[in-house]
């Protein structure tokens, strides 16, 4: 990619002489550990909760802004939270919904904000890479793949971000440094209720 005036991408040059175009998410393991300190909860038990709740979590929906995003990323709301709607349509405040609903929403919103920024990145994806701790759960490469809608190549390599570093410098010098790991490959499923889900958490979010 060239570098240009989207408002919503940064555009960096890469060790090849190349450029590569990034929407970052400030949002991902801040607002879990938002959640998770909110309802006292450890992460094993987070992800218990998270799979007995239904997709779509009943209409509740979690904005996940712990800080501040940038571009079309960023969203009206200014702090993190549930909102929603009961089964029989009256209001509820997410504070009265069950907790595996609550734990079902902030999941589904952590995935629902990197469909947006892929969608804000305007660029087709050949192949789509999940590395670091969050994404070791199986369901949460499902969740993430049935989010986006594609397959999600699970990278099994700890400390990737480095290890990416050290590859790029490597590749700097005029090296290559071989990096052994293995990927599992997890297909989307259509899910019509995340679908669902994710329409109305655009329209609350980012209304307009």
């Amino acid at each position: 990619a060239a570098p240009d005036e989207h408002p919503d991408r940064h555009v960096y040059a890469d060790a090849s002489g190349g450029r590569y175009a990034m929407v970052a998410v400030q949002n991902a393991g801040l607002a879990l550990d938002w959640v998770s300190d909110r309802l006292g909860l450890r992460w094993p038990e987070l992800a218990a909760a998270a799979q007995r709740a239904a997709p779509g979590a009943d209409g509740v929906l979690f904005a996940p802004y712990v800080s501040a995003e940038r571009g079309r990323l960023a969203s009206w709301a200014t702090a993190p939270g549930w909102s929603g709607a009961d089964r029989d349509g009256g209001a509820a405040t997410a504070g009265g919904t069950d907790v595996t609903v609550r734990v079902r929403a902030a999941a589904e919103a952590q995935a629902f904000v990197v469909r947006r920024a892929y969608e804000l990145l305007d660029a087709p994806a050949e192949r789509v890479l999940l590395v670091g701790g969050g994404g070791r759960d199986r369901w949460v490469q499902q969740l993430l793949a049935d989010v986006l809608g594609l397959v999600v190549h699970r990278v099994e390599l700890r400390s990737a971000a480095a290890t990416g570093a050290a590859v790029l410098a490597a590749a700097a010098a005029g090296h290559e440094l071989p990096v052994p790991a293995s990927t599992r490959r997890v297909g989307p499923q259509r899910v019509p209720a995340l679908e669902e889900a994710y329409a109305r958490w655009c329209a609350h979010l980012y209304p307009g």
